[in-house]
């Protein structure tokens, strides 16, 4: 038995964002938007956003504090925040995340929680969430963390130094606009990682152990999106086709590993981000081909069927030969971004390595790898990175 969530409501395209009004204004009488500190307001997008808002006669509030690695007090602030704009407004307030997967935690955090009677670190702790919030829509500016699709987000206990999701249906986007003009300005670095994080989001809900006949398909098509856009995108950030793909790719993938789960990667990845202050998507783009070894004999047949979709190779090649080709083609994508090709380049040192595999056994997506990994497994693939 397997269970799908899927947002109530998706708009794509080129422009799209312009629909948001429209969207809005029979739903709710303020919008609280949630985003980033600086690109947003820099490039104007902010600006534009509030504007059509507010000509579409709703009340408009911003909480622009949201930091790369968001805390759980940040949401805790945030939460306040709508609680005293819905103080202010005659009607429904609904949350607007807009910007990179940090801005679409933290909002969908915040709607999902606003009704709580526990703080946020309660329910990173382990407190269940017992209320409905209020609507969450996800607007993503980066195609890489696929948060707008999820019902989770990922946080950090700054008091503990622990990065880790916390889960829940009320996290459920009810409107995602993916709009690629949004993504056409990001930064070569910002489009290698989140780029490389979709992909690994995608290979890994392939091979998930959870994976199934409804969210394969979609991981499938993930894969073979990004695998093709992703270089294009680096090299000439203009291109809109480029980019559509590769927003189109994050949400599928998403929506895909939101119920099948991850894999090893992500189960190592928090707590090296969390210790190095590494952005996610480098450190999963550095762990893939290690952890592509170590699943090598049970995954064989699907990194074979993935490489036959994406490479220009022979199709009568064996298994293994078409397999191995999967784990070249993703090293070459990072040598060719820039991307180092071990740990040790960003901050690993050998002396956390027991510590780091130690803190990387509670995942939920290591539990999920296709084939177990035990805390002497992790090590060996940290090890590797030295």
């Amino acid at each position: 038995m397997f269970t799908m969530r899927y947002p109530r409501r998706v708009i794509s395209g080129a422009n799209s964002l312009d629909h948001l009004p429209t969207e809005l204004k029979d739903l709710c009488r303020g919008v609280l938007i949630v985003s980033g500190s600086s690109s947003l307001r820099h490039s104007g997008v902010l600006s534009r956003v509030e504007s059509s808002l507010r000509d579409a006669g709703l009340d408009v509030s911003l909480f622009d504090k949201v930091e790369r690695e968001p805390s759980v007090s940040t949401v805790d602030s945030c939460i306040q925040h709508l609680r005293q704009f819905q103080s202010v407004v005659d009607g429904p307030v609904v949350v607007v995340g807009i910007g990179g997967g940090s801005a679409l935690d933290v909002a969908k955090a915040t709607a999902g929680l606003v009704n709580e009677s526990v703080s946020t670190l309660d329910v990173f702790r382990g407190h269940g969430v017992t209320t409905k919030g209020v609507p969450f829509v996800a607007i993503p500016t980066t195609a890489g963390s696929g948060s707008e699709a999820t019902n989770n987000a990922v946080l950090t206990d700054v008091e503990r130094g622990i990065k880790a999701s916390i889960r829940s249906d009320s996290f459920i986007a009810d409107l995602i606009i993916l709009d690629p003009v949004l993504t056409l300005t990001l930064p070569n670095d910002v489009t290698a990682a989140s780029g490389m994080d979709s992909l690994t989001q995608a290979i890994e809900g392939y091979t998930s152990i959870h994976a199934n006949e409804l969210t394969r398909p979609l991981s499938r098509e993930a894969v073979r999106l990004v695998a093709r856009n992703l270089y294009r995108a680096y090299v000439a950030g203009d291109d809109i086709s480029a980019r559509d793909a590769l927003l189109k790719a994050s949400f599928m993938g998403a929506v895909a590993f939101g119920s099948c789960r991850l894999g090893a990667v992500h189960g190592i990845a928090h707590p090296v981000g969390a210790r190095y202050k590494v952005a996610h998507g480098v450190v999963c783009a550095i762990l893939l081909p290690h952890v592509m070894r170590f699943n090598m004999k049970e995954c064989m047949d699907d990194y074979a069927t993935l490489a036959a979709d994406i490479r220009a190779t022979n199709r009568r090649a064996s298994t293994k030969v078409l397999a191995a080709s999967l784990i070249g083609f993703v090293e070459e994508l990072n040598d060719k971004m820039g991307i180092p090709r071990k740990l040790k380049e960003v901050g690993l040192v050998e002396q956390d390595i027991e510590a780091i595999a130690e803190e990387s056994m509670p995942s939920g997506s290591l539990a999920a790898n296709r084939p177990k990994a035990q805390k002497e497994d992790v090590m060996s693939i940290l090890q590797a990175n030295l």
